[in-house]
């Protein structure tokens, strides 16, 4: 089985939209930012295989460490970068930010500006309430 089968694109494409909307990065705005093009950049979210420089110009724009895009195909990144650890202390507001930014990445196609909008207006009821 060739190198290029094992791969997760998938995980790799989701980790990708997670990032890009803790950044608060458009796909457009991600894409100039890496200099890539916006359809390679759309590639990469779909969980298709790009070039392996187009990985390395993304790490640059997401701030990853170099050589992070290749573990998360290879499954060997211990923790995924973008992903909240299972906390062992008090849940703090950007734990509850990275969730919901999570969970609006994982299941919509919203602009991040709109991401960004839901998070802070659930962010702020928790906070009426008392909650944070």
């Amino acid at each position: 089985m060739a190198a290029e089968e094992v791969r997760n694109y998938s995980k790799l494409a989701r980790m990708v939209r997670i990032r890009r909307a803790e950044l608060g990065l458009t796909v457009y705005s991600a894409a100039e930012k890496t200099r890539i093009s916006k359809d390679t950049l759309m590639k990469v979210e779909d969980g298709r295989s790009v070039r392996d420089n187009t990985y390395l110009a993304l790490e640059k724009a997401l701030g990853w460490d170099p050589g992070t895009c290749v573990a998360i195909l290879e499954d060997v990144a211990p923790e995924p970068p973008g992903e909240v650890e299972k906390p062992a202390r008090a849940i703090t507001e950007e734990d509850i930010s990275k969730a919901i930014l999570l969970g609006i990445v994982e299941t919509t196609d919203l602009p991040a500006p709109q991401i960004r909008a839901i998070r802070d207006l659930a962010i702020g009821d928790l906070k009426k309430r008392g909650l944070l």
